[in-house]
């Protein structure tokens, strides 16, 4: 289970792009998994995955540089290891 919920974590990512700035996309897809055997539910599960995507704007001489980064995120740590 997810720390943060997708809206703490982007404005996070936000925080963290400073004066820059960029760009933070958050998403979240929630799934259930049922298994059957001999006509019968075995098992069953849910599965919910927040993943963060960053473009990040840093001023360069001559113009501005852009990083882009995403990958899944549960806690602060996540969302600064994208930024």
């Amino acid at each position: 289970m997810s720390e943060l919920t997708i809206a703490q974590a982007t404005e996070y990512a936000l925080e963290l792009l400073g004066k820059s700035g960029g760009v933070a996309v958050g998403e979240v897809s929630d799934s259930a998994n049922l298994r059957w055997a001999n006509s019968s539910l075995t098992t069953n599960g849910n599965s919910i995955e927040q993943s963060l995507s960053i473009a990040a704007f840093v001023p360069v001489e001559g113009g501005t540089a852009c990083g882009i980064a995403s990958g899944q995120i549960r806690t602060k740590d996540d969302v600064a290891n994208l930024v």
